[in-house]
């Protein structure tokens, strides 16, 4: 912890600008851009990943500055921009209205996981995080890309996923039980529960 201030200390006084000494988090999976308009995307941020942000400066819902990788390495040679609703950072106003629950849930999305001891730690490699636009899961991240509804409570899905520098296409299925959900990919159908 000493070493990620220590480090922001020095960013904030090479790089200049009043939010360079903050220190956003992904709230959500997101992107990196090249350019203010947010058109060229140049990479994909997962909110498990770890990543970091260091704001030079904010214009309305734009972030500009360096994104930093969990062990506070560059993650591109060049200052980026990002979606500033894609990320919470230490700098925000503490009397700024919260959003409303639904849409904090839906941005978030709900997490599931095998049991309720795994869904009591920190971290856990069975853990899914279910929104209406994405899955996350630990080591990758899943575009909803075409959703259809079977009218007995089952969706199937076709995901766009990344992770570890791969990316893919695959078909899911997912239902809602009494006690969370089923998830089925590639012919295999794993149970969950629902995170407090």
């Amino acid at each position: 912890m000493k070493t990620t201030f220590a480090l922001l200390a020095v960013l904030a006084a090479t790089t200049g600008g009043a939010l360079a000494g903050e220190l956003c988090t992904a709230v959500t999976d997101t992107t990196l851009y090249a350019d203010a308009a947010l058109t060229e995307e140049v990479r994909p941020i997962f909110q498990f990943d770890g990543a970091q942000f260091v704001p030079r400066s904010k214009d309305g819902d734009t972030l500009y500055g360096e994104a930093f990788d969990v062990r506070m390495q560059p993650m591109l040679e060049e200052p980026i921009y990002a979606r500033a609703k894609d990320w919470a950072c230490e700098g925000e106003a503490p009397d700024a209205p919260a959003p409303a629950a639904p849409a904090a849930a839906d941005a978030a999305g709900i997490a599931y996981d095998r049991s309720v001891e795994a869904c009591g730690a920190e971290y856990s490699d069975t853990r899914v995080v279910v929104s209406d636009s994405a899955l996350g899961f630990y080591e990758s991240t899943c575009d909803v890309v075409e959703r259809t509804e079977d009218g007995a409570g089952t969706a199937r899905l076709t995901l766009q996923c990344y992770g570890e520098g791969e990316e893919w296409t695959v078909g899911a299925e997912i239902a809602e039980t009494e006690a969370g959900l089923t998830l089925g990919i590639d012919g295999t159908s794993q149970s969950y529960v629902r995170c407090p």
